[in-house]
């Protein structure tokens, strides 16, 4: 391989930490997802109870997590082997999960004692930030995988 053709260090940052953080969403969704499970494993569903709200939300946060985290391992593992496809999917699931984390940093910091999550939070956001950047800004590594 010559030196041009070796994958830029940044891609492969970005690819790692987006499969370490697509297996801890898989985890943490099904997670979710057999929490709810054992939820409504004995309780009628009742649309007015706030705990069927709860099952519900609860489900279907352990499915987005599970999709992110499945998206986001399948990114990172095509990053590193040069697909443009898993470029754009890394990109956009990394620009999805920077907003979520910011957001997420930015109401905690309103709660009282909140600073520290918020400081991890945030953080995440920005880990999430660069890695959708450097995907993105190396197109010509990609580019000339094809």
């Amino acid at each position: 391989m010559t030196p041009s053709r070796q994958r830029p260090q940044s891609v492969t940052l970005a690819a790692t930490f987006l499969i370490a953080m697509g297996t801890l969403l898989v985890l943490a969704g099904g997670t979710c997802t057999l929490f709810q499970g054992a939820l409504t494993a004995e309780t009628p569903s009742q649309p007015t109870d706030l705990g069927g709200v709860f099952r519900n939300t609860t489900f279907f946060v352990g499915v987005g997590l599970l999709v992110l985290g499945v998206l986001s391992i399948g990114a990172g593992s095509g990053s590193l082997a040069g697909r443009a496809w898993a470029r754009w999917t890394g990109a956009a699931v990394s620009t999805v999960l920077a907003i979520f984390f910011w957001l997420m940093g930015v109401v905690t910091l309103g709660t009282q004692n909140g600073a520290t999550a918020a400081v991890i939070l945030l953080v995440m956001g920005i880990l999430y930030a660069m890695s959708g950047y450097a995907l993105f800004a190396a197109r010509s590594w990609f580019v000339a995988r094809r």
